[in-house]
């Protein structure tokens, strides 16, 4: 696990981007994460799957037992050898909600997205000032041998081709939705490592 120190130090090396990055947010072996929008994703009357995006600029009001997937500000992309596990912070806890977290690969260079359900029978808000969830820091080093021929992220082919497919469905759908995947177009070549 890396510490504030090692990650300040990995980003100034490009080892580990953070777009925006706020040194505020840097903990002492962590990075705090600031959602940004929810996703609500419903079926329409003719059966297909359509997105709902609610910035957090307006404060969204989560129902009891309503699960949504929620988006945070910042883009990450890290080197090889590099990795980061998610986990959910502990003001969710007071607040009974189930974060689902996971890893985020030294290939990935997606929105990172997490889903959150409210567990309690009281409705719950969220906005931008939400403590979500934090990423851990931790690096192979360089004598340390790792084989890619049996791992999960040999998936990552797949996983890309079905992002590439669902972004071909929702080019589809509305200028709205177009718009916004040129940004995240744009985001992808900004953090494209060279």
């Amino acid at each position: 696990m890396l510490t504030n120190i090692e990650i300040e130090e990995a980003i100034s090396t490009g080892k580990i981007k953070i777009a925006p990055f706020d040194k505020k947010q840097l903990g002492i072996n962590f990075y705090r994460l600031k959602p940004k929008k929810i996703c609500i994703s419903k079926f329409d009357d003719e059966g297909l799957l359509n997105e709902a995006i609610v910035p957090l600029e307006k404060r969204y009001v989560l129902e009891p037992h309503e699960y949504v997937v929620i988006a945070v500000e910042e883009r990450i992309v890290l080197a090889e050898r590099f990795f980061g596990i998610f986990y959910p912070a502990s003001v969710c806890i007071e607040k009974g909600l189930i974060v689902t977290c996971g890893h985020l690969n030294s290939n990935y260079m997606e929105e990172i997205r997490f889903g959150l359900f409210n567990a309690k029978n009281d409705e719950c808000k969220i906005d931008l000032e939400l403590d979500i969830a934090r990423i851990e820091f931790t690096k192979i080093s360089e004598d340390t041998p790792i084989s890619q021929s049996n791992t999960i992220g040999n998936d990552y082919n797949k996983i890309i081709a079905r992002l590439r497919g669902r972004k071909l469905v929702l080019e589809n759908q509305s200028q709205e939705t177009l718009a916004e995947i040129k940004s995240i177009d744009k985001q992808i070549k900004e953090f494209s490592i060279i």
